[in-house]
């Protein structure tokens, strides 16, 4: 079984490789999380000798809430519990983020990997997706790498092998926390050239945006993954300030 969460639909292209060619089923955490609403999660009893991967963006260089929120309180014995996490650059301490939750819960871990994706985050200064040719770049040199990944898993590949980056430890232990405290779906608007087409209520995995008089109105049930900004077809949505200017990430998937 593979668990994925995905806001702009990287992780759920890698976790539908993987989980291809690992022979796995996939289970979309997003519908979990807007079923339950953080009440009484999924109960899942795996074999003793099962393999449960979680495939997840990173977000600010730690392991999404949506991800932690479910490990928490899934209800889930026995198996190896394995990790993939897409991000744009490097993951910090994501793994580690990751694997002291598992172990916390009781359970065995199996290995860590991340895939190296186009960046999707715009929301801290200074951040923005990337050109297109760096955008290309990534995903072409994704695929081996997902391959790869999906080799090690079948073969009961325990390693850890992430792409930490430099400082790891104050990106995920100080820039980590604020982001988590800060997700503020208030934050979101659409300018004057939104259109009321509704793509951003299509694309919100927690389904928690509406169209109220044509004008989309954002819930709190918000993971900050972009889906909506990243998707919007006439560029209208805004987080505050923080994405004036900024691009948008499209991608293929």
């Amino acid at each position: 079984m593979i668990f994925y969460f995905s806001g702009t639909g990287n992780t759920r292209h890698t976790a539908r490789i993987l989980a291809e060619r690992t022979n796995e089923q996939l289970f979309d955490l997003a519908a979990e999380l807007r079923q339950n609403s953080g009440k009484g999660f999924l109960h899942y009893a795996p074999d003793a000798d099962e393999r449960i991967g979680f495939a997840f963006p990173v977000h600010s260089w730690g392991v999404p809430m949506t991800v932690r929120t479910v490990i928490r309180r899934i209800n889930d014995v026995g198996g190896k519990h394995f990790m993939v996490c897409t991000m744009g650059d490097d993951c910090g301490e994501t793994a580690e983020m990751f694997r002291h939750d598992i172990l916390s819960r009781g359970w065995q871990l199996g290995g860590a990997w991340s895939v190296i994706m186009p960046n999707t985050y715009v929301c801290f200064p200074f951040f923005d997706v990337d050109s297109q040719a760096v955008e290309h770049a990534k995903i072409n040199a994704a695929e081996p790498r997902v391959d790869a990944i999906a080799d090690a898993i079948a073969s009961g590949n325990e390693a850890v092998d992430v792409k930490r980056g430099s400082f790891p430890r104050i990106k995920t232990r100080l820039i980590y926390p604020g982001f988590t405290k800060n997700i503020n779906p208030n934050s979101f608007h659409a300018n004057d050239k939104c259109i009321g087409c509704g793509r951003c209520v299509r694309r919100c995995p927690m389904e928690n945006i509406t169209l109220v008089s044509a004008r989309p109105v954002w819930g709190e049930l918000c993971a900050l993954c972009l889906g909506c900004y990243n998707g919007c077809p006439s560029h209208a949505i805004e987080y505050g300030r923080f994405t004036h200017k900024k691009g948008q990430y499209r991608g293929p998937f």
